[in-house]
């Protein structure tokens, strides 16, 4: 099973996306990872496995089966600011 990349927080994910926006902007290229983020909420008993590292920039990663992650899902909004 492959893992997901997450973030800590909203912020954390929408300022990653920024800079993947901005890269490709650069390069004159589309955004290649959507334009959403979808906020999960992850409970014990869920069946996932979590990998925190602590790492600045707040990255994560998931593990856990697609229909158990798609249930998790809270709320899914707009990556960018505007």
């Amino acid at each position: 099973m492959d893992g997901m990349s997450a973030f800590r927080t909203l912020e954390l994910a929408r300022s990653r996306w920024a800079d993947i926006a901005k890269l490709a902007e650069r390069r004159g290229g589309t955004v290649g990872v959507g334009y959403f983020i979808a906020r999960v909420r992850l409970s014990a008993g869920q069946g996932f496995a979590v990998e925190d590292l602590g790492e600045h920039g707040g990255h994560m990663t998931i593990w856990g089966s697609p229909e158990a992650l798609v249930a998790a899902v809270a709320e899914i909004v707009p990556a960018g600011y505007n």
